[in-house]
């Protein structure tokens, strides 16, 4: 069992208030639901298809989304990330049996924050969670792509000449 500092959990509950499951197998979504509820009290809804999803999450505006990958999460967070409501900036927790280097590019180019690898413990829960929610990237928004920045550590201090050697006279002057 992880035990949480109060400060921590009373941050958690505040930040995870609401949060919508999107998944269609309801016994998955109901385990789920019972690891979230031991990290914070909070009100859980679920959906087991995108489209259900889209209008639940526009109707309840939740603080945090959890996706199963296959077979249309990816779907419904490019959507919902490229909507126009309030919640399509929250923080997005993509959820597949099996991480593979795939699902990880698709959880990652479809708008996810993070992914979790299930069956999963509270712990691996929770380190999704605050990498998520309290360690949040930039937005971007592009043609291609809406969503967090999908460099997980990206070298914000750094110049972009300077992060290259190959660019010419930028680089060279800095040596």
């Amino acid at each position: 069992m992880l035990t949480l500092e109060p400060k921590t959990r009373q941050r958690l509950a505040l930040m995870m208030q609401r949060v919508l499951i999107v998944d269609p197998d309801p016994l998955a979504a109901r385990a789920l639901s019972d690891l979230i509820r031991q990290l914070a009290p909070c009100q859980v809804w679920t959906a087991a298809d995108g489209d259900v999803a889209m209008q639940l999450a526009a109707r309840i505006d939740p603080h945090v989304v959890f996706a199963e990958l296959a077979p249309d999460g990816g779907a419904f967070v490019a959507d919902l990330r490229r909507s126009v409501i309030a919640c399509r900036k929250a923080p997005v927790i993509m959820l597949a049996g099996e991480v593979t280097a795939r699902a990880i590019i698709a959880a990652r180019d479809a708008g996810a924050n993070e992914l979790l690898r299930r069956p999963c413990t509270v712990e691996a829960l929770f380190d999704r969670i605050r990498a998520g929610v309290f360690d949040g990237r930039e937005w971007i928004e592009a043609a291609g792509y809406v969503g967090p920045d999908r460099r997980r550590f990206n070298a914000g201090d750094c110049m972009p000449e300077a992060r290259r050697r190959g660019d010419g006279a930028p680089a060279a002057a800095a040596a």
